[in-house]
């Protein structure tokens, strides 16, 4: 059973302060640009975003156990000399942190995605009562599996364990957006390795490293080996299917088999949900001649009948990435789904207009 969003929340500020290292309490002059977060979002002379501890809130800059060093002087239990242990003062963790969120090439536009109140009620604001409650319930079912998530990473898969994230649903629905979420959680208030991969630059990478006599083992190792892996637009593909698959199987089957925590996000339909949800709990009205674990249409809340050109794919994943790699995906993935929930793009886009109309004729 999920957890109400109060419950979350307190639970995230529990965590926060667990992992706060011991500090000194004296003000740090310098302005606060984090609002809490220990990063903020800093920009670089051409223009690229990343992430920088908050020089208020670094604990390393007021350390008076490393003298802001971030090293830790003490003596060997051996020899009994004075040794120097480079940033092993326990104040550097949140610099340590930001290098891991840097590393983890997450794009600019969800770098300050993350489990909060405030995002909650702004994500779930445009829905109806139901679909708002729906929302909230997938944050906090996506919030649990990060806590599971981060026992698998330091204890390993016991049998039975789930260790993939799978959201699937329409396009605009949030998945991304919550999958980066879960993310950053692990990498920063747990303190885990993670990557954000979108699969189809991952190809395009892959192939331009052919060109250059580059090894593909070194694009794929480090994604093979990450602690948590993010897979966006799962599935997704064009030409060269076969070629397509077999990089994904390659990169699916190395996870599955060492236990690496995965995240996943896709428009292809897992056939549990289409079949045994999807059916049962919207109002299909399912095109001529189609079976519902061969298509994906759903009654919107107004009414109107959405197709895959409005981001719902007419094949199932099992379908689209072959019965053997679904089969070990569906082994081990907790799915969560975002079945009905409306463009949340489409809704930015409409209330733009509207801002701009009402800019151009303040009578309306």
């Amino acid at each position: 059973m999920t957890r109400s969003i109060d419950d979350i929340m307190k639970n995230v500020s529990e965590k926060m302060s667990k992992r706060n290292p011991a500090e000194n309490k004296e003000a740090n002059e310098a302005p606060c640009l984090c609002q809490g977060r220990y990063y903020f979002i800093k920009r670089k002379e051409n223009g690229e975003r990343f992430f920088e501890v908050c020089p208020h809130c670094n604990p390393r800059l007021t350390c008076k156990i490393c003298d802001s060093t971030g090293n830790l002087i003490q003596k060997n239990k051996v020899t009994g000399a004075t040794e120097a242990i480079p940033n092993g003062c326990e104040c550097v963790v949140w610099e340590a942190r930001t290098r891991k969120l840097n590393a983890a090439n997450i794009p600019e536009k969800y770098l300050l995605a993350e489990f909060s109140f405030d995002n909650i009620q702004y994500g779930k604001k445009h829905l109806s009562p139901n679909l708002a409650e729906k929302f909230e319930e997938n944050q906090a079912q996506i919030r649990d599996f990060c806590e599971h998530a981060d026992n698998v990473i330091l204890e390993g898969v016991n049998p039975g364990d789930k260790y993939t994230l799978g959201l699937v649903g329409p396009v605009g629905s949030g998945k991304t957006y919550l999958g980066v979420c879960a993310l950053k959680d692990l990498i920063w208030h747990y303190g885990h390795n993670g990557k954000f991969i979108d699969f189809q630059a991952l190809l395009h990478k892959i192939r331009d490293s052919y060109t250059k006599n580059l090894s593909e083992d070194e694009i794929m190792e480090p994604l093979r080996r990450v602690d948590v892996l993010m897979i966006d637009e799962f599935g997704k593909g064009r030409a060269e299917k076969e070629w397509e698959n077999e990089k994904l199987d390659d990169l699916v089957n190395s996870r599955y088999n060492n236990g690496r925590v995965t995240i996943l996000t896709t428009n292809y339909v897992p056939k549990h949900l289409s079949i045994n949800q999807i059916h049962s709990r919207q109002n299909a009205d399912r095109g001529a001649g189609k079976t519902s674990s061969q298509t994906w249409f759903l009654g919107e809340e107004n009414g109107s009948k959405t197709s895959s050109a409005d981001g719902y794919q007419v094949i199932t994943l099992s379908e689209r990435i072959g019965e053997r790699m679904y089969d070990r995906i569906q082994e081990t993935t907790v799915w969560v789904d975002f079945t009905g929930i409306s463009s949340f793009r489409k809704k930015m886009a409409e209330d733009f207009l509207v801002r701009m109309n009402e800019t151009q004729d303040p009578q309306k």
